[in-house]
């Protein structure tokens, strides 16, 4: 996991983590055994887009920047191979230049007759946790897999000092819960293969 990421609510660092690592990861799997583990809240912060407008970002304490890594490697077991080829969002070795040159294979053989640019503003930050959980399970029955998203996604944010719940989306950078916004997009219109 790369060091030089923005720190969460905490402040603790990955080398700072790392100076007890077996310590602090023993104590952590104890926890998440007897799912004592409780996700800090998301540190919220802005990032300038390119129209002028902010976009919000959750930035996670390191250690459960580590649960959401292990979430993400579960998730993407489950998912990846059942993914439509041509959804390329926030999936391994895939991004916006994969999708072009994929986009631009199709249209040089006549495959594409329209291109409509759109974007569903805000679709997975307002999703309700229910609705994500519903469409995990579809896939994915584990309770205790199910219980971390859930614990992962009801953290909250912290912004300019204070908490604030959150009963629906997911913050943008979240690694464990969408990122998976192609697989939960997929099993909500039926992309799955």
């Amino acid at each position: 996991m790369n060091g030089r990421k923005a720190t969460g609510v905490d402040k603790v660092t990955k080398d700072e983590y790392e100076t007890k690592l077996e310590e602090n990861l023993s104590n952590l799997v104890a926890r998440l055994k007897k799912k004592n583990y409780r996700p800090q809240p998301s540190l919220r912060v802005y990032i300038p887009k390119t129209n002028g407008k902010m976009r919000p970002l959750g930035i996670a304490a390191y250690e459960d920047k580590l649960v959401q890594d292990a979430l993400r490697r579960v998730l993407s077991a489950v998912f990846e191979g059942r993914l439509h080829d041509s959804m390329h969002g926030f999936r391994p070795n895939r991004n916006c230049h994969t999708a072009l040159r994929a986009l631009n294979t199709r249209s040089e053989k006549g495959r594409t007759k329209y291109i409509v640019d759109a974007d569903i503003k805000g679709y997975f930050n307002n999703m309700e946790h229910s609705t994500i959980l519903k469409l995990v399970k579809f896939r994915l029955a584990d309770p205790n897999i199910l219980w971390l998203i859930k614990k992962t996604l009801t953290a909250g944010v912290q912004e300019e000092g204070k908490w604030r719940a959150t009963s629906k989306g997911a913050e943008q950078r979240q690694p464990g819960i969408p990122n998976h916004r192609e697989h939960l997009h997929a099993l909500r219109s039926g992309a799955m293969v």
